[in-house]
């Protein structure tokens, strides 16, 4: 408990360094096109709100305590403790998590840094809103939506990357809507500091980074030339694209350990069982272990696991250095020379992935942890089975179909057009624009199981457009009612 604490009043400094709590608010515009704030803020209001998210913080991390763990999480926990690290995993997550395991060892500590990102999210954008009923609203409809909490408390590199991201915007979505319409040096260090973390997380993230880089510059230099940021946003983006090898090989010395092959061998099976075209280097054809009947009868469209395993449980390629080079040639060389039957495959696996077709059931939520040599388990509890009870049996809801969201994702962007101030249609511009980049990589990278995580970070996308629009069009016109 004291630990909580603790982590709380940390959380209350950097969220008032952050929210800038003295200075007068009220997102109530005088006109359409201006943001000047008209409202004083009490300090009771921004008190009641913390102390909202806090408890919500805290019913959190006791109903998920000490954390969800997955077989990729006991991977990155013995990282943790070794201190040695590898790629397969992000190496910067496992680092972060030896930072707070030597002085809180165990998965709680990063629970709580995890869970601590969703609840100070909520927290900003709450206070953003300057009005006591709709920030009510908003923190009981992040402690309400399951599509929120089906992954908050998994520790693994997709739900961190999300919620990371998703405290990053909560900053910059705070300064869009303040007097000054920008954020303090501050909250513009911790926002970069996040947004690099969370692409560090996830590999196809660098795809939706420069929306949030452009954003960034405009709120961390608004008031300063074009030039300056537009370098602003580049540099951020270069740091991120380039200091991600130099931190994974210099300063952590990370062993290579890649998992694009899955891709290039599930794609060559793909093209094999669709058309009896075998394009399998002859480096991996030749492994005693490959058999081509197996791969015919255990092909999956979206479970790659099913035939890169034989049924003695044995890897049927070495994914050494030299086979994923030829795995990687000899699928480029499927794709130039055949393009039609790639793309076909593609695009039945695409659909797998959204759900459209039918296939294995979806990986919609984990509230587990797996057998380990760590003695780490769930322990039965009111909060526990409360948690677990609004996620069980509802893989069919719409709210957690992947092509509802990605649908959503796309409809979006023409609401654009209902924004009236400049400054907020860019800002929404930018988050929707962040979700839909982020997802459209699944169309080439798909092939592992219909797991809902590979879109989480585009449900809070969504999420956060949608804000953008009530802040821009609900408030607004409420104050000509009034």
């Amino acid at each position: 408990m004291s630990d909580v604490v603790g982590i709380g009043s940390l959380l209350y400094f950097c969220g008032a360094k952050i929210a800038k709590i003295p200075e007068p608010c009220g997102l109530w515009p005088h006109s359409a096109n201006s943001f000047s704030m008209t409202q004083p803020r009490s300090v009771i209001y921004n008190v009641v709100l913390f102390v909202l998210c806090a408890a919500s913080f805290y019913v959190n991390y006791k109903a998920c305590y000490p954390g969800f763990m997955s077989y990729d999480s006991l991977i990155q926990y013995g990282e943790v403790v070794s201190n040695e690290y590898t790629t397969w995993h992000p190496p910067v997550m496992a680092w972060v998590w030896h930072q707070l395991y030597r002085f809180w060892p165990g998965p709680q500590a990063m629970l709580a840094l995890q869970l601590s990102f969703l609840w100070g999210s909520c927290y900003l954008f709450a206070i953003s809103f300057r009005n006591f009923l709709w920030g009510i609203l908003l923190v009981a409809f992040f402690a309400w939506a399951p599509f929120i909490h089906n992954f908050a408390g998994w520790l693994v590199k997709d739900s961190q990357m999300a919620l990371a991201w998703l405290l990053a915007c909560a900053i910059m979505f705070k300064g869009a809507t303040s007097s000054d319409r920008k954020i303090g040096w501050v909250a513009a260090t911790i926002a970069a500091l996040l947004i690099v973390y969370g692409t560090w997380l996830r590999y196809n993230a660098v795809v939706a980074l420069p929306p949030l880089c452009i954003l960034w510059a405009l709120l961390a230099f608004r008031g300063r030339t074009r030039g300056v940021k537009i370098a602003a946003a580049v540099g951020l983006l270069l740091v991120t694209v380039f200091g991600q090898g130099f931190f994974n090989n210099v300063l952590l010395h990370a062993r290579k350990d890649n998992t694009d092959f899955q891709i290039y061998f599930h794609d060559l099976a793909g093209v094999y069982v669709r058309t009896g075209k075998d394009f399998f280097p002859p480096l991996v054809s030749k492994n005693p272990k490959f058999d081509t009947a197996f791969i015919k009868s255990h092909y999956s469209a979206i479970n790659v696991t099913k035939v890169l395993w034989n049924d003695e449980g044995k890897v049927v390629v070495d994914p050494n250095a030299e086979v994923r080079d030829a795995l990687r040639k000899s699928w480029l060389r499927m794709v130039v020379k055949d393009p039609v039957d790639y793309l076909a495959l593609r695009w039945d696996i695409y659909l797998h992935f959204l759900g459209l077709r039918k296939g294995e059931p979806s990986q919609y939520f984990f509230v587990w942890i797996v057998n380990n040599d760590y003695g780490f388990a769930l322990k039965e509890s009111f909060l526990l089975n409360k948690y677990v009870d609004r996620l069980w049996n509802k893989e069919n809801a719409i709210y957690f179909q992947v092509w509802f969201w990605i649908l959503l994702n796309a409809l979006l962007f023409p609401l654009v057009l209902l924004i009236r101030n400049r400054l907020m249609r860019l800002v929404f511009l930018c988050f929707a624009a962040c979700g839909f980049l982020y997802t459209a990589p699944q169309f080439m990278l798909a092939n592992t199981v219909r797991d809902f995580r590979y879109i989480y970070w585009a449900c809070f996308a969504c999420i956060i457009s949608l804000l953008v629009l009530i802040a821009d069009r609900w408030l607004m016109r409420s104050q000509k009612l009034r």
